[in-house]
């Protein structure tokens, strides 16, 4: 930004250049300049933080599931104990096992990237490549990567299965059982918080977003389009205005050095943006006090926004005075910077002396027809630059953009980890109704009805994710009104998203948990009991 307009020179024609390095830059947001990209750091700590978190989803349901389904495997550990296996080498079989599922599970995993990469990166509009097999680095963390996701997966239910003594082969013990069904309580928990808290954070970003790109600027937008024009061509503006003005429809047009999204002038403290006589017109900014613009005014008069008048101590507009010129109206405050800073004090300096950077114009008509015209006439006065045009309100939504990625990204997540939760309560609703089939059958032959044994069936999992509920409210209150703090103007955080979030779990768990509830309730008794 120019600290005033002393400054346009050694602003276009810098005395002194320092060099730094692009890899350091890409991350650091302090350089500002419309030539250099930027990477968000802070978004790619999030979705890490997400990736870990979904990846732990699958790790707790193959956990569940592992830890669950014991009973199937006791009488080969405990036929391989009483022949002399130890609990060491039992452990070994069962990390040996986790870490051969996870080397397959890596290979479809590989696949699976390969044939989304091209769809990600259309999304994420960049073109990265799949760098395991082309760079020893990945692979060597690929590998490592897989090692260490096998021995956590498989380290507790290989604990908790080399228990397992010859004895249970005919009773279960309590310990162990017991310690398999707490683990699976309080990893089903997590598991749902988790859930809970994605689909709250879907549903309040993506009403953010919806917020800020409805909100109104302060001035029309409608059919307003901008023409970015580079320093070494402010001799030609002069023939680019005249020629564009004569396209049949511009309803008006306007040169400025500045425009609403891109200050680069500061004048006494203030945020300035030069205009010419038809500035005002072209926005559609409203004078709220004051008069028009004058012949004679030029170099001579100023207009403030309402939030800079209401910050001058006088109040008499014929007294005011701002870099030497008459404070000659104040205008309705409009949006000039993005959403996540409040509306601050603003200039319009009338200045015709000033180099002007940027066309405004308003058009009518068919768009198509007016952005070919535009092209016309810039390829006919500037044709060795690329043309930079573009209309204020997708401008204005472009600023947005990373949230819009992100509220897309983490929605994606939120039906990935709904779907994981949901068939790893699946597993355990299959494995419940049957370890409990015998005492349905009873239930039934002493008079039970199908919903009791509905009931029955699902209670146990529905107190779990109401409990989810209570864990992951304070939890994504926390982070979600944290992320709001970003923007100046944001929507609040009402109690009915926790509601319809928490609900959307819950139906979504219990018509998962009530395919097989009702299909176990409805089973013939006789075939339950016949043998015993």
């Amino acid at each position: 930004m120019i600290s005033s307009f002393n400054s346009l020179d050694n602003f276009l024609y810098p005395k002194k250049v320092i060099l730094t390095p692009l890899q350091s830059n890409y991350f650091n947001t302090d350089y500002n300049d419309a030539d250099l990209l930027h990477g968000n750091l802070d978004l790619m700590k999030l979705l890490t933080v997400i990736g870990v978190f979904i990846l732990f989803l699958a790790v707790i349901n193959f956990i569940n599931l592992t830890t669950a389904s014991y009973n199937y495997r006791l009488k080969e550990f405990g036929v391989k104990k009483c022949l002399g296996a130890d609990r060491i080498s039992l452990i070994k079989q069962l990390l040996t096992e986790s870490f051969l599922l996870t080397i397959v599970s890596g290979v479809f995993g590989i696949i699976i990237a390969e044939l989304f990469l091209p769809y990600f990166n259309q999304f994420i509009d960049q073109s990265l490549p799949l760098l395991i097999f082309s760079d020893l680095r990945f692979l060597i963390l690929f590998f490592a990567f897989i090692l260490l996701l096998s021995l956590i997966i498989g380290i507790l239910p290989s604990l908790i299965l080399s228990k397992i003594t010859p004895l249970q082969l005919f009773k279960h013990t309590l310990s162990v059982k017991g310690t398999a069904r707490n683990s699976r309580n309080v990893l089903t928990t997590f598991q749902f918080s988790i859930a809970i808290i994605l689909i709250t954070g879907s549903i309040i970003i993506l009403g953010q977003i919806d917020y800020v790109k409805h909100r109104s600027p302060g001035f029309n937008t409608e059919q307003l389009l901008y023409i970015k024009v580079h320093y070494t061509q402010g001799n030609n503006i002069q023939v680019l205005a005249d020629k564009l003005k004569q396209y049949h429809g511009t309803k008006s047009l306007t040169k400025t050095f500045g425009a609403p999204g891109e200050i680069l002038l500061t004048s006494e403290g203030f945020p300035t943006i030069a205009i010419d006589s038809t500035a005002l017109n072209t926005f559609g900014f409203n004078i709220l006090k004051g008069r028009e613009l004058l012949p004679g005014d030029a170099e001579r008069a100023v207009f403030i926004n309402q939030t800079a008048f209401n910050r001058l101590k006088t109040k008499d507009l014929g007294d005011m005075k701002l870099m030497g010129c008459n404070v000659v109206g104040v205008v309705s405050d409009f949006q000039y910077s993005p959403l996540y800073t409040k509306i601050g004090p603003l200039v319009l300096w009338y200045n015709t002396g000033i180099t002007p950077n940027t066309i405004t114009m308003r058009v009518t008509g068919p768009v198509g027809e007016a952005v070919k015209y535009i092209r016309e006439v810039w390829n006919e006065v500037c044709p060795d630059y690329p043309l930079n045009f573009g209309f204020y309100n997708d401008y204005f939504a472009s600023m947005y953009k990373k949230e819009e990625n992100l509220a897309s990204l983490v929605s994606i997540f939120s039906i990935l980890a709904v779907v994981i939760s949901c068939l790893g309560i699946f597993g355990l609703a299959v494995f419940q109704s049957e370890q409990r089939i015998k005492e349905i059958g009873i239930r039934k032959v002493l008079g039970a009805s199908v919903s009791e044994i509905i009931f029955l069936l699902t209670k146990s999992f529905t107190k779990w994710v109401i409990f989810a509920n209570v864990l992951a409210v304070p939890i994504s209150y926390y982070l979600l009104n944290k992320w709001l703090q970003n923007f100046a103007y944001r929507i609040e955080i009402s109690w009915w998203i926790f509601v319809l979030a928490g609900s959307t779990a819950l139906f979504i768990a219990l018509t998962t948990i009530s395919f097989q509830a009702v299909k176990a309730a409805a089973a013939n008794p006789v075939e339950s009991l016949k043998y015993e």
